[in-house]
Order: C-alpha cells, then sequence, then structure tokens
C-alpha cells in the first residue's frame, strides 16, 4: 500500500527511497541528494509538503483529531497499563503526559504494517516507542538525532489533521 510518505519521496527523481528507512534519515538523504543544488527556497516547499505528508500519515494511520476512537486507540497503545479516556479531552489529558518524538511515531507506524504478516501486532511495536520523562529529554533527545519536527510550518501550519500529531507535537524550541 502506497501511503502519502512513499508518495512525497517517489515524486523526487532519482532519489532512491527505502520506505522502512527512518523518515528524518531519508528527508537528510533527499537534502543532500538534491539540495546543494538548489536555493533555500527550493527546499523549503518540499520542506512543508513533506511535514504535511507526515501528518497525512498519521491520520491514515492512527485517525483524525475530532475522532473519539483514534483517541482512545492512541491511549491503549501508548499508555502503560492501557488508560483510555472517555472523550477527546480526556485522552488529550493522558497522552499529555507522554513525550515522544513524532519521526519515531511514523517509524514504528510503518514498521508495524511491515510487520503485519509477523507475530508482532501494532500494539507490541507502539509499546517499544521510546518515550521522554520530560519535554526538555524529547528536545535533546530529538535534537541529537536530528528528528525536529517543526511546530511553526509543520503541523500548526497543516493543521493538526491526525490525532496522534495533536497528541504529541510539542515546542522544542521554548526553555525547558
Amino acid at each position: 500500500m502506497e501511503t502519502p510518505l512513499d508518495r512525497f519521496f517517489q515524486s523526487f527523481e532519482g532519489f532512491k527511497y527505502d520506505p522502512l528507512t527512518l523518515p528524518s534519515l531519508s528527508f537528510t538523504q533527499l537534502k543532500k541528494c538534491h539540495g546543494d543544488r538548489k536555493s533555500y527556497q527550493q527546499i523549503e516547499a518540499p520542506s512543508k509538503r513533506f511535514h504535511k505528508a507526515i501528518d497525512i500519515e498519521l491520520e491514515d494511520m492512527y485517525g483524525s483529531s475530532n475522532d473519539l476512537a483514534a483517541w482512545q486507540a492512541l491511549c491503549r497503545a501508548v499508555v502503560t497499563g492501557g488508560e483510555v479516556g472517555r472523550s477527546i479531552t480526556s485522552c488529550k489529558k493522558i497522552l499529555q503526559a507522554i513525550n515522544v518524538n513524532i519521526f519515531d511515531l511514523v517509524y514504528c507506524a510503518r514498521h508495524s504494517i511491515a510487520s503485519r504478516n509477523s507475530n508482532t501486532s501494532a500494539n507490541e511495536l507502539l509499546r517499544n516507542l521510546k518515550t521522554f520523562p520530560t519535554i526538555k529529554a524529547l528536545k535533546n533527545y530529538s535534537r541529537q538525532q536530528n528528528k525536529v519536527f517543526p511546530l511553526a510550518g509543520g503541523g500548526r501550519v497543516n493543521g493538526d489533521q491526525s490525532a496522534a500529531l495533536k497528541a504529541f507535537l510539542r515546542p522544542l524550541n521554548r526553555k525547558c
């Protein structure tokens, strides 16, 4: 099944794309492959398309931000003990305490799709998703790994269509 990220990366002629590679690494490779010959404005447009593709892919995988079932599924998948809210607001409060990297979340989801023929469930893969006790720890990890999903120009501009992006996008540029 072709995903929004697959379509995004395959739109660049000459770029060798591996769907099982971490999306942030694929984008870095794309910038190296095509970016050396382009101006900032020519790289900025693909960056926005890349972040939009991630939002759409997360929506396809986890559901939309106005769907209670999507929020409850996220709670079941990432909260130890599977605590589930009875409303979107209560699910948001539960998930607000969970700090995950957006790119790692996409990577786990993509691998769960690839492993559907194995004995590993999507929820098992998500339970292996690295979580962080604080936003500062998430910020440090995200910066060290070059996995920062932009708040401005990313989710906020794209409309946060997915419940996952709305739940887990954190302001990493603020002092923690």
